[in-house]
């Protein structure tokens, strides 16, 4: 009877290990879910309002500007006696754009030259000049500008590593769901989103954060990778941060088939998994149909 007993506790702990294995991503996607994770509205931040919250205003980064400062000519056109029109009724983009794409941000570049500067050589600009006297296709998202990752109007100043990097995960994310889910399930999204350790890496240690690397050049990857990691090698760079199918797999032959053999591994030892999972399963059921079997032959004598 003893051994009969020990046998099972062997066969429950086994079965638990197991299903713990199996569980552990469900949980940690769970726990991940659980976060106070606001997803925010299209491209990065709240919708604009022609109302202003000035108690909001002046508790933000920029508070103590006045609204000359960035809206100048909106400014002349309200003097009295200007020949400048706000808004213009007979501007052609009237009520058509959107502020966040008709508002010149060169303005920006006033007291922030170094970010808007970087910004200039990035994917995001790229895209910009890619679209520039285009029209966009049904669905297709505008390039980002400064508006559509800051906040001009609210947006906190002095805010620690991991409230930054963590706003800066949802932002990107807005954009990019795909690398965001990635990201999220991966070591980097785990230590840092999650468990809120501040010196692990955060969209923008990898890819800028106005720089906006696409890091699709193992050169550029390498770099990355060495700013956290000094004594990386080319081998190193080459582990898949991102394991989705490229969009363009023709622009990323190496990281498809990458991306082809992880998911092969990952059927493979779900299959494993599974089985194993049934083994130890059906193990303990025969074994308790076994024991009630003894159960019943003992009282029937």
């Amino acid at each position: 009877m003893p051994a009969r007993k020990s046998s099972l506790a062997k066969a429950a702990a086994w079965t638990l290990a197991t299903l713990l294995v199996v569980c552990a991503p469900a949980l940690a996607a769970a726990a991940t879910e659980s976060l106070p994770f606001a997803a925010p509205p299209p491209w990065g931040v709240q919708g604009s309002s022609w109302h202003l919250d000035l108690k909001a205003y002046a508790a933000g980064a920029h508070g103590t500007l006045a609204c000359q400062s960035c809206h100048a000519k909106e400014t002349q056109a309200l003097a009295p006696g200007s020949d400048l029109r706000h808004p213009d009724p007979k501007d052609k983009s009237y009520l058509k754009n959107p502020v966040r794409q008709a508002f010149d941000y060169a303005v920006c570049a006033q007291c922030h030259h170094l970010a808007f500067e970087r910004m200039q050589t990035g994917a995001h600009a790229k895209a910009a000049r890619e679209q520039t006297g285009k029209a966009l296709a049904s669905g297709q998202a505008p390039a980002p500008n400064c508006g559509y990752c800051h906040d001009p109007h609210y947006q906190a100043s002095h805010q620690d590593r991991l409230t930054v990097g963590r706003r800066a995960t949802e932002v990107c994310g807005s954009c990019h769901p795909r690398q965001l889910a990635t990201y999220l399930e991966g070591y980097h999204g785990q230590a840092a989103f999650a468990l809120g350790h501040a010196k692990a890496a955060f969209c923008s240690d990898c890819h800028g954060g106005h720089a906006a690397l696409s890091l699709k050049e193992p050169q550029a990857a390498l770099a990355a990778c060495q700013r956290c990691h000094p004594q990386a090698g080319p081998s190193f760079a080459q582990f898949v941060i991102h394991p989705q199918a490229p969009e363009k797999p023709a622009d990323q032959p190496e990281k498809a088939k990458r991306v082809a053999v992880i998911r092969a591994v990952t059927i493979l030892m779900a299959v494993v998994v599974g089985l194993m999972v049934a083994f130890f399963w059906g193990h303990s059921f025969i074994w308790l149909l076994r024991d009630l079997h003894h159960k019943i032959r003992r009282r029937g004598q």
